[in-house]
């Protein structure tokens, strides 16, 4: 039977060598999830990684060291995003001009202007791309230390077991897993569990857009 339409297979039929998965070839176009003996996670990350890597290749250069408000603010850089911008070279121009508007590229400043580069979640980023960099023709000479990166004295190395299953549920089980909330039920909210030698995580605070990522210039941002 097909594992879609649960119709038997008469007319043919795909089966998966990972999952044992049967479908139609009518059926074929509906399948969206990856076979998970196909999916490799690591791979996946460690392509973006390299990807980002590549995009923002020279982004450290225009780190500043803060001054003035900033510096009272609690920065520790400041970063010129139009400089930034206008180093990119012209196939990825588009595409960071189009990535400042996103959150994610927002954070991604925000950490670095108000984190020291020596912080082991920044330095992780700088070290694959110090690495990048060591690999291309124009270091041969002049190669950068990226021993940080097989350093594995800083690992975590513990597993935290699933708790177990509550038999306590308010309500009606199968229609609150059978649909989509239209908001979060609060009672179903715990506090994350503590794992013995993992970093719990921190409150983070409020903070101001950066004025960068608004499209302000750094004289428009002082005269404002």
């Amino acid at each position: 039977y097909c594992s879609i339409c649960d119709e038997k297979c008469e007319d043919g039929v795909y089966r998966c060598g990972g999952c044992n998965t049967n479908v139609h070839p009518r059926c074929l176009h509906q399948i969206s999830v990856v076979c998970p003996l196909a999916f490799r996670p690591e791979a996946v990350r460690a392509v973006f990684v390299r990807c980002f890597a590549s995009l923002l290749y020279t982004y450290r250069r225009f780190m500043h060291p803060a001054s003035g408000e900033r510096r009272k603010a609690g920065m520790v850089y400041h970063f010129n995003m139009d400089q930034f911008i206008r180093s990119v070279s012209g196939e990825a121009t588009d595409y960071i001009t189009m990535m400042r508007e996103t959150q994610m590229f927002n954070e991604f400043i925000h950490e670095r202007e108000s984190t020291r580069a020596e912080n082991p979640s920044i330095k992780l980023f700088d070290e694959i791309i110090l690495a990048k960099r060591n690999r291309g023709r124009g270091s041969i000479f002049s190669k950068h230390n990226t021993s940080w990166l097989f350093d594995t004295s800083e690992h975590l190395w513990r597993s935290a077991s699933t708790a177990a299953p509550n038999s306590r549920f308010p309500g009606d089980y199968r229609q609150v897993v059978s649909r989509i909330p239209a908001k979060l039920d609060t009672t179903l909210m715990k506090e994350p569990r503590a794992v013995q030698g993992l970093p719990r995580p921190q409150t983070r605070t409020k903070r101001k857009p950066i004025p960068s990522m608004m499209g302000l210039s750094v004289d428009e941002e002082t005269t404002a």
